[in-house]
């Protein structure tokens, strides 16, 4: 029996593997169906903006392109038709993907060694338990959302088992239900834990079992733990089987979704938590040492590997289980400390654990999860910067009304919602400003990155190329050696679409550098060097990038190089450097497509001749702009219509008196955040000089003042602003700053910081919107009339450094609300 059941996986394993060669063979045909039409396009277009003359004497180089397309066409033709009498040839047949069965029977005793027993999460199991076995006779819908491994099917059983949940409730019925479920087979799994002794359920009708299962529960007072569910329509399918006798009935459901758990029910999902130290050491030292203790000597080492698992207690079994069938020395342990990732991702059941979310995502977000590969460990983020490469790299559709941005943010919250990305630093508005992904999530994103030929991260130059050439990925994330990895022969360079560097070694990028990318990699859309691959010039060359969309680089120079201007479907401009930049006006107006101008930390000067009108040619496209120094020339071109359709605006200058701002809410009406800040520190600033509260733009939503004293006049007019939202004072001295009733009609967000001197008051009638209250290194003092922090609205404080009055007005709404509530008291006043 053993023998056929061995036969009969081996063939099920060749079955996976033809399939999966299948898909390669279909994939690499897309890619090269890709690379003609792109190809074609960009040759086109450069063909098509040359002169009469220029056309003429490229005719026979076009006409040589023409011919090599068609035969590329004809290839891929002659590809497909393989493809295709291949498939049916042996059989095969593409649905919907399945578990590859090799690794099932590995993949179920890793989940039962994660759901043996529990350790950890006491405190989430006594919640819980109060939740079910308390509060309100309505029946209520619990759920506990976390990621695949986190232990949520070992806290529902710890539940399920418990006695107390035993005398609670008179029936009691435990479903697996994947995202393979059956609704008929749910309701049987129920009928068969809640009545032991009913017979032939399997051969009734499923509306008799459905009637069945109702009557008999209208009867009792009942708990369904549905674990593992994956989508909504499950519930929408089973939530008419469960009545609401008022009788203190319970549901608890289990997933990965956090869209699941609120679609059931309103009432707000528990988020399971990762393991803490303790408990994770508890988990790993259970299964090492089957009950014993660990030697001392080999303690150190054993809570530096526990560390590395980042409190999933999947990781800590994985590692747990290797250890326990070798000898235990610190020989072999100092070796695991030293690769603890590259041992998670060799057990192929343990990603297969992880990897059911991926396979499970739509479409649309797979190209956005597998994206992280790029990053290196531990690495938080920018939110700003991934939403920015997927827009660059068209992952990003229209959807309704929403723009693109907001989309892929929606995007961003659905791969959070799934329990595969993680909640980072969020922003003063509430957005979230940085994310970051497990350890063992990122070694599935490699892994199916590579699998797919979407990515390749490399950190080593030797050994790497040759397998990167092989493989032909179209993308490349270089951890180290970043110039030597682009110039070796090895390297594959036709298909790459992106090339990311999170090089750490200061080094230059030389001329042939340069000249390697641009004859070579003439189809990429992404070229991000980061900030330690410094950058004198670029070669005029650079032209040949036509397809560039997305470019970030570190300038050591004060003049960005000519030939960027070049790269005319440029989106996304991201330039950082030591030194202030000069920018021409005129050579800027060439970058149509440009969305994003973002000029790093530094000053940057906008400069033309005031004098002479600008050529009426609009970056109509262009939405962000920073870190600009506002002079005549800039705020002549800004009257001229140099980006009508800004939202986003940064400046930075010296002093206030040469240019207006009244200019420019006269010119950017669609303005929704600006920030201003200014170098000089004893000169007060009155900044809306000459602006009346009709001229204000309803469209501003966000503003940030940095540096240097502040009119009072300045502050009061703040609160003219019909739409202001959200308000970052920082770096100021001997401020007066009133907020009295009638200003500041939708203000939710202050934040203050690092304000010298100098009086802060609040009305808490003026602030009736007022959700966030950010006070930090402040000692001005702060007073307030009426209660602020009884304000309903209220619900995220942080304050550091308060004075003893406001610590005292904290400390009291700390312990009348249940609000998340940072505070280091500073004992003077």
């Amino acid at each position: 029996m053993s023998s056929n059941l061995w036969r009969n996986s081996e063939g099920k394993h060749k079955e996976h593997d033809l399939v999966r060669e299948l898909v390669d063979q279909i994939r690499e045909v897309a890619f090269e169906a890709e690379d003609v039409v792109e190809t074609f396009l960009l040759n086109a277009e450069r063909q098509k903006q040359r002169t009469t003359v220029g056309k003429v004497f490229h005719y026979p180089e076009h006409k040589l392109m023409l011919h090599g397309m068609a035969k590329r066409i004809e290839g891929i033709k002659t590809s497909i038709n393989d493809i295709y009498a291949n498939k049916e040839k042996y059989g095969i047949e593409i649905g919907e993907g399945h578990m590859n069965p090799y690794f099932e029977a590995t993949l179920q005793r890793r989940r039962k060694e994660v759901d043996d027993d529990m350790v950890g999460f006491i405190d989430v199991f006594d919640i819980l338990l109060k939740k079910l076995t308390e509060g309100s006779t309505q029946l209520e819908i619990i759920s506990i959302v976390g990621m695949g491994g986190l232990g949520k099917t070992t806290v529902a059983k710890r539940l399920y088992n418990d006695e107390i949940m035993e005398n609670h409730f008179t029936s009691r019925a435990w479903v697996s239900v994947s995202e393979d479920y059956d609704t008929r087979q749910v309701i049987i799994t129920i009928l068969n834990n809640i009545m032991p002794q009913a017979d032939d359920l399997e051969k009734q009708e499923t509306d008799k079992l459905k009637n069945v299962l109702r009557t008999h529960l209208l009867t009792k007072k009942y708990i369904i733990f549905l674990d593992d569910v994956w989508q909504t329509n499950m519930w929408d399918e089973v939530q008419a089987f469960f009545p609401n006798k008022n009788n203190g009935s319970r549901i608890l459901i289990t997933t990965r979704n956090t869209n699941v758990a609120r679609h059931a029910s309103p009432k707000e999902p528990h988020f399971l938590r990762f393991l803490n130290h303790r408990e994770c050491w508890e988990l790993f030292e259970k299964k090492v040492f089957r009950g014993d203790l660990c030697p001392s000597h080999l303690q150190t080492l054993g809570m530096e590997i526990v560390d590395r698992c980042k409190g999933l207690p999947l990781s800590v079994v994985v590692i747990a289980s290797m250890l326990a069938s070798q000898e235990k020395s610190e020989r072999i342990w100092e070796r695991t400390l030293k690769d603890v990732s590259v041992h998670l991702s060799k057990d192929e059941a343990c990603l297969e654990i992880l990897a059911l979310s991926y396979h499970y995502l739509p479409v649309e977000l797979k190209p956005c999860f597998l994206y992280f590969a790029a990053f290196p460990e531990d690495y938080e983020m920018s939110v700003r910067r991934l939403i920015s490469l997927w827009l660059a790299e068209g992952f990003i559709h229209p959807l309704g009304e929403l723009t693109m941005e907001e989309v892929a943010e929606s995007y961003l919250d659905a791969l959070i919602d799934r329990s595969l990305v993680q909640f980072g630093n969020k922003r003063t508005d509430g957005g979230l400003k940085t994310c970051r992904i497990h350890d063992l999530i990122r070694d599935l994103c490699i892994r199916e990155a590579k699998c797919e030929n979407f990515m390749w991260a490399t950190s080593k130059i030797n050994g790497s190329c040759s397998t990167i050439r092989k493989s032909k990925p179209r993308r490349l994330s270089i951890h180290g050696y970043t110039t030597r990895t682009i110039l070796s022969k090895d390297c594959v360079s036709s298909s790459v679409r992106a090339i990311l560097s999170f090089e750490s070694q200061k080094s230059f990028a030389s001329t042939t550098f340069w000249k390697k990318v641009y004859t070579e990699y003439k189809l990429l859309r992404v070229l991000d060097l980061g900030a330690a691959i410094r950058v004198d010039t670029l070669p005029k060359d650079i032209d040949n990038l036509a397809n560039l969309r997305y470019l970030r680089l570190f300038l050591n120079a004060i003049q960005i190089p000519e030939s960027i201007y070049d790269l005319r479907n440029l989106q996304m401009l991201f330039v950082e450097g030591i030194k202030s930049l000069n920018v021409p006006i005129k050579a800027l107006l060439k970058l149509k497509s440009l969305q994003q101008l973002i000029l790093g930390k530094s000053i940057t000067r906008l400069y033309g001749n005031s004098k002479v009108s600008l050529p009426q040619i609009q970056l109509e496209s262009l939405q962000v702009l920073s870190s600009i120094y506002p002079d005549s020339d800039f705020e002549c071109a800004i009257m001229n219509g140099l980006c009508p359709n800004l939202k986003k605006l940064s400046l930075y200058s010296s002093h206030v008196n040469i240019w207006s701002l009244k200019n420019f809410f006269a010119s950017l009406p669609n303005l929704q955040s600006l920030k201003m800040s200014f170098s000089d520190s004893n000169v007060s600033h009155d900044i809306f000089k000459g602006v009346t509260e009709a001229e204000l733009p309803s469209n501003l939503t966000k503003v940030t003042l940095k540096s240097s004293y502040w009119s009072d006049d300045s502050l009061n007019m703040l609160g003219k602003f019909s739409n202001l939202r959200i308000l970052k004072l920082q770096d100021m001295k001997n401020i007066s700053f009133k907020v009295r009733e009638g200003s500041f009609p939708r203000l939710h967000t202050l934040h203050l910081d690092n304000i010298q001197g100098g009086i802060i008051e609040l009305d808490g009638f003026a602030v009736l919107h007022l959700r966030s209250l950010f006070v930090k290194r402040c000692s001005c003092r702060f007073g307030w009339s009426g209660d602020i922090f009884t304000l309903p609205s209220l619900k995220d404080i942080q304050v550091l450094w308060p004075n003893g009055r406001l610590a005292d007005s904290l400390e009291r709404f700390k312990q009348e609300n249940a609000i998340k509530c940072r505070m280091l008291v500073h004992k003077g006043d």
